[in-house]
This record gives C-alpha cells, sequence and structure tokens, in this order.
C-alpha cells in the first residue's frame, strides 16, 4: 500500500543503533549503559539488536572502530598537508589529540577503558596506541637521520604515546575538560623536546 512506510534497511538500522549507542555510552558510561537504552535510544526493537552485535561490549567494540577510524583519518590527512618531516610529526600527534577531545564524554569513557575489566577493549585501545607509535616511530627515525638504534626508537614512540595518553588522562579528569587548543602548546613541546632529545643523545 501506498501509505505504510517500508522498514529502515539494515545498514539504517544498524547506523541508528551505533549514534544511540554513542549517546548512551556517552550518557551513562559502559558499566550503566544496556542494550535496552540503546535500543530505546535507537527506536529499535530490543531483539533486532542482537542482529548486529552478538552483546554490549561488541557494540562498544563497533563504536571504539567508528572513533579510531575517524582519528587516524584525521592523522593522515593533516601528514599529507606537512611540508617537512617535523611538521608531519607535529601534525600527526596534533590531529590525534584534537580529533580525540572533539568526542566530548565519549573521550572520557575511552580513555578510562585502558584501564577497564573488558579485555576485548583494553586490546583494542592498546592496538590503536601501538599503531600510532609505529606511525611516530618512521617520523622519528627521520628526523634524527636514523642514527639511533631501533630499540631508541621504538621506545621513543611509545614514551611519546604514552605521555600524550596521560595528557590526555589528566584533561579528562577535569570538568569540564579543556578544548584542544588549550593542551596544543604542551603537545607541541613534549613532541619537539623528544625530537631535540634523540638528536642529542
Amino acid at each position: 500500500m501506498s501509505g505504510m512506510q517500508s522498514p529502515p534497511a539494515p545498514s539504517v538500522r544498524r547506523r541508528r543503533l551505533i549514534d544511540a549507542a554513542h549517546q548512551v555510552f556517552s550518557e551513562s558510561g559502559y558499566d550503566r549503559a544496556t542494550v535496552a537504552a540503546i535500543t530505546r535510544r535507537a527506536n529499535i526493537a530490543t531483539g533486532s539488536f542482537y542482529r548486529y552485535f552478538p552483546s554490549k561490549e561488541a557494540c562498544f567494540l563497533d563504536l571504539l572502530d567508528t572513533l579510531y577510524g575517524e582519528l587516524m583519518r584525521s592523522v593522515l590527512d593533516r601528514r599529507s598537508q606537512a611540508e617537512d618531516g617535523e611538521a608531519k610529526l607535529l601534525a600527526s600527534v596534533e590531529a590525534a589529540v584534537s580529533t580525540f577531545l572533539a568526542q566530548g564524554p565519549l573521550a572520557r569513557l575511552v580513555a578510562s577503558s585502558r584501564h577497564g575489566p573488558e579485555p576485548a577493549v583494553r586490546a583494542k585501545v592498546q592496538a590503536v596506541a601501538d599503531e600510532m607509535a609505529r606511525l611516530l616511530a618512521r617520523d622519528l627515525d627521520e628526523l634524527t637521520l636514523h642514527l639511533r638504534s631501533p630499540t631508541e626508537i621504538r621506545t621513543a614512540s611509545q614514551f611519546l604515546v604514552g605521555g600524550l595518553e596521560q595528557l590526555l588522562d589528566s584533561a579528562l579528569a577535569e570538568d569540564p575538560a579543556p578544548k584542544a587548543g588549550a593542551l596544543l602548546p604542551i603537545v607541541r613541546a613534549l613532541t619537539v623536546g623528544m625530537v631535540v632529545g634523540l638528536r642529542t643523545l
């Protein structure tokens, strides 16, 4: 009948669930968020949730994939516009920090998930940190003219990523969290300091 509305396509329902999950996880935190709350927010039957995600954790992991996909696209886009190696390194860390903080309450939840009880979530967060460290390691190796050992470069890149994580943790513990612009000067100082330190070893 022409007056009847077709049900939304599976891709549309899945997108609605992800958008609703973003809101519910941001408002309630991981532990207090429920599948019922997510489906209620998405205006989709609770049973339909399990056609797309086997569990709340799987839905959260998908949300992390979306967030980190956006973060890495931002990083790679900013890197492509940089004119030299140091600009590329700075653009990478600035884009990562800015994109992450732009997530608002979800950023606080994701930061706390690094130490949370869900192994799959911790592994996902760690995998992205490792990917970022590998990216920065290439820049640090280039900027130090390949004179440092692979171990030194790898350690420095991991230390830099760890420093950025701690900086974000501290910022997100404030209420309200500072805007990215307030953090970028210290992000730049931390990054340039790492390059200078490696060059003068």
